[in-house]
């Protein structure tokens, strides 16, 4: 009887452990999914807050940034988001790829804050933080 309820106890695990990351996952791609239905100018300062106060907001923002796997305006979005909230971001691993992401936005038009010199604009603040 005891090893019938030791395995009992290792299916349910596994299965509440499937359906963690599972869920999380749903999560993260619907997030994905958000932002790239987003216009490029971000929305407001009310919708980043929203997005990053959702639960594991940021943790979702910073896997979507590093999985190439998502679109490169999801990344760019997130990636903004991550800027504008988290004071330590970006870690120093994440830098090389950030510097396509952000080109690719350049040349993409991501972003309705630059002029046509490709500098953040004195009422956009976008891209601000590469130059400080």
């Amino acid at each position: 009887m005891l090893k019938k309820q030791r395995i009992l106890l290792l299916m349910i695990l596994a299965i509440s452990s499937y359906s963690t990351s599972s869920c999380s996952y749903i999560a993260e791609r619907k997030l994905a999914s958000h932002l790239d239905s987003l216009d490029n100018c971000l929305g407001s300062e009310k919708d980043r807050n929203k997005i990053w106060s959702s639960s594991n907001g940021g943790l979702y923002l910073m896997r979507i940034v590093q999985n190439n796997s998502y679109s490169n305006k999801a990344r760019f979005l997130a990636s903004e988001i991550l800027f504008y909230k988290d004071k330590n971001y970006p870690p120093e691993n994440l830098k090389k790829s950030l510097a396509q992401i952000y080109a690719t936005a350049l040349v993409e038009k991501y972003s309705c804050s630059y002029n046509l010199w490709s500098f953040p604009t004195v009422t956009h603040i976008r891209g601000l933080h590469f130059i400080k």
